[in-house]
């Protein structure tokens, strides 16, 4: 079988949009199964949504902690939103730069969802 993987990328101001890719993610991953890897990107301001203490954090938890879906904060969005990596919520990793990530795995052959 081959291996199939799903980038939903987030960016932008509109803070809802990583709640929704929160639901659009775990939604996917109940459609797809679980074979599927699901990736979140947050770029831009919306990567203060991934830290501790957010509105969002406990749903964030328990999208992470379902072991499926992956969530990434953009670095170069980080020391502009002055996040520091210990900032975000555990569970969260950190790409250097979210364009170049997106770029590559889509290289890669991973299907490509902006919200």
């Amino acid at each position: 079988m081959v291996a199939r993987h799903l980038l939903i990328h987030v960016h932008g101001n509109n803070f809802d949009a990583v709640t929704a890719a929160l639901r659009v993610a775990r939604n996917s991953s109940t459609e797809l199964g679980a074979d599927v890897s699901i990736h979140i990107v947050a770029q831009g301001p919306l990567v203060r949504q991934l830290a501790k203490g957010s509105p969002i954090a406990p749903d964030l938890a328990e999208t992470i902690h379902s072991g499926q879906i992956e969530v990434l904060a953009c670095r170069n969005s980080m020391t502009s939103a002055e996040l520091r990596p210990n900032d975000l919520q555990p569970g969260v990793t950190t790409t250097p730069s979210a364009v170049a990530f997106l770029a590559e795995q889509q290289f890669n052959g991973w299907a490509y969802v902006r919200l």
